[in-house]
């Protein structure tokens, strides 16, 4: 048993143990653990990048749906939230990912530094999720099932597209040979995930149906960004799930040393 050393930093253990779930083979509950036991220990960090980004924006789609949107239009106020998500958001994800995969190597990297690697990794992740995006929505017109295949197999490209510097097609193309096969690992996750957080989303926003004499346009902006909170955590989930499949693909293609081809 190896000696424990008393001056070490209090954040070692956890250093470590990020550290094996990173080395462990692609697996449902790895990719879940490592993901979860991130978010949970550097909670702080994701927040103050959501907070930054999200916060402002918030208010802002808020007060655009309660007295700017047209109220018999509701796919106005959706594609406000989906063009901030688009412009705005991939950022905090992007930061999300740089220091959750630093975390993985035992490097610790603060909020701003994050949204720096956010910040430069945005054309990536941007024409990335514009070309895959698109193909989703080809897929949707011809049946809904070859869009689902499709998004497992996307899962990876926001990792791909910070991580590798990859964008458009090539981050596509890469998330596809990540995830060829460990299909059924990543659509767990996807499940996994998603549920949850749509779950949250019920709780959090259904009770304004019941006592709608509370519902108020600063409100909803908070309650939206507590759903906000949540997001860093899937991104984190899938950050472990592409360390391991990148690095268990690193070990498939290695060479077999000469000694060990000789032993065999």
């Amino acid at each position: 048993m190896e000696p424990v050393n008393p001056y070490a930093a209090p954040q070692a253990a956890g250093a470590d143990a990020a550290a094996v779930a990173a080395e462990q083979p692609l697996s449902l509950l790895a990719a879940l653990n490592s993901g979860t036991w991130l978010y949970v220990r550097r909670f702080p960090t994701w927040a103050a990048m959501t907070l930054v980004l999200w916060g402002p924006l918030e208010v802002l789609l808020a007060y655009q749906e309660y007295f700017v949107a047209d109220p018999d239009n509701p796919f106005e106020a959706y594609f406000s939230q989906v063009l901030a998500d688009a412009l705005f958001g991939i950022i905090a994800i992007g930061g999300t990912i740089g220091v959750g995969e630093a975390a993985l190597r035992g490097e610790r990297r603060g909020w701003l530094a994050g949204l720096g690697d956010g910040l430069r990794a945005w054309p990536h992740v941007f024409s990335s999720r514009f070309v895959g995006g698109l193909t989703l929505v080809l897929a949707a017109m011809l049946f809904l099932l070859p869009a689902l295949y499709l998004g497992v197999r996307y899962a990876l490209s926001d990792s791909v597209a910070v991580l590798e510097r990859r964008g458009g097609m090539k981050a596509i193309g890469r998330s596809m040979e990540l995830t060829g096969v460990r299909f059924l690992i990543l659509l767990g996750l996807c499940l996994a995930t998603v549920v949850p957080i749509v779950a949250a989303s019920v709780f959090i926003f259904f009770p304004l149906g019941f006592y709608p004499q509370y519902d108020h346009w600063l409100l909803s902006a908070a309650l939206s960004f507590v759903l906000d909170l949540l997001t860093p955590w899937m991104t984190l989930v899938f950050v472990a799930a592409y360390v391991q499949r990148r690095d268990e693909q690193r070990r498939e293609t290695q060479p077999v040393p000469a000694a060990l081809a000789a032993d065999t």
